[in-house]
C-alpha cells in the first residue's frame, strides 16, 4: 500500500479527514500535519520528512489551498520532480470549483465534486488500490450492472476512447446501475 501526504489548506481540515478515514480503511498511511507534527518540532523540517517519505502527494484543492503558499510550498517542489522524473507523484484532489494552478491544469484530477465516491474511486484507482471491478464491486448490484459499468469506467480510464463516446456510455451505465451520481457526472461533462 502507498503513503500519501495529504497537502491542504487548514480551513479543508473536514474534508482531509474524511479522505484519511476513506484512504486508510484501503490500508494506505497518510501523513497530516496534526497528526505527525509534535509541539516543540519544527513544522518546516517536518513536513519536508513526510514529504520525502510519502509515495504520493493529494493535493486537495480547494478556493483556500490555492491562496495558501503554505500548500503551494508543499506541492511545487513534487510538481519540479515529477516532470524531471516522469513518475506520478502529486496527486490533484479537486474539492471545490476553484481557478487550478496554471501549472496544474494539465494534470488529470480526481474530482470530488461530481460526487465524493467518484472522486475517491479516481483516486483509488491513481494509487493501485483496486481496480475498477473491485471499486464497483457491491452485493445489491447484478453482474450485468457491474459488467456495463466496469465496461465503461475502463474505457474511461485508458484514455484511449472519445469523451463523447464515454459520456454517452456513462449516462447508460448509471442508469443501468441506477447511480444517479454518475449519471449526473456524464451529463454535466
Amino acid at each position: 500500500m502507498a503513503s500519501i501526504f495529504i497537502s491542504h489548506s487548514s480551513v479543508d481540515k473536514p474534508f482531509a479527514h474524511r479522505l484519511i478515514e476513506s484512504l486508510e480503511r484501503e490500508g494506505h498511511t497518510c501523513w497530516i500535519d496534526e497528526k505527525q507534527i509534535k509541539v516543540g518540532e519544527r513544522i518546516i523540517g517536518k513536513i519536508q520528512e513526510g514529504l520525502k517519505s510519502s509515495d504520493y502527494i493529494a493535493l486537495l484543492l480547494s478556493s483556500n489551498s490555492v491562496k495558501s503558499k503554505w500548500v503551494e510550498e508543499e506541492w511545487a517542489v513534487q510538481y519540479w520532480e515529477q516532470v524531471n522524473s516522469g513518475k506520478t507523484i502529486l496527486l490533484p484532489v479537486l474539492i471545490e470549483q476553484c481557478e487550478i494552478p496554471k501549472l496544474l491544469s494539465g494534470i488529470k484530477y480526481a474530482d470530488f465534486t461530481k460526487g465524493y465516491d467518484i472522486g475517491l474511486a479516481g483516486l483509488l484507482l491513481a494509487v493501485g488500490t483496486a481496480t475498477v471491478e473491485e471499486i464497483i464491486s457491491s452485493p445489491q448490484k447484478d453482474i450485468q450492472k457491474k459488467q456495463h459499468l466496469s465496461s465503461f469506467l475502463a474505457k474511461v480510464t485508458n484514455n484511449t476512447n472519445k469523451l463523447s463516446t464515454c459520456l454517452a456510455e456513462g449516462i447508460v451505465a448509471g442508469l443501468n446501475a441506477e447511480s444517479s451520481a454518475i449519471e449526473e457526472f456524464c451529463k454535466n461533462e
